[in-house]
């Protein structure tokens, strides 16, 4: 996961909190999807978060374990 400067790979709580401090500080008013694809078990979304303080790049894997959709990677940087 990267999240500005934090990038690592973190437990499921860590990445909670490093993800909810940076939507804290940074409030969404708008998501545009940019590109998205993938296969069967895996896709993934390019976009662009516009924020009260700026416009971020936002990528994400999303992987299916037992019928269910899982964020696999996920990366949030400035443009």
């Amino acid at each position: 996961m990267v999240v500005l400067e934090n990038d690592n790979v973190y437990s499921k709580a860590q990445a909670q909190q490093i993800v909810n401090k940076f939507f804290s500080n940074n409030p969404p008013e708008s998501f545009i999807i940019i590109h998205q694809g993938g296969k069967e078990g895996a896709q993934y979304v390019i976009g662009n978060l516009v924020t009260s303080k700026g416009t971020f790049r936002v990528y994400f894997l999303l992987k299916k374990s037992n019928g269910k959709d899982y964020i696999h990677q996920l990366r949030i940087e400035e443009q």
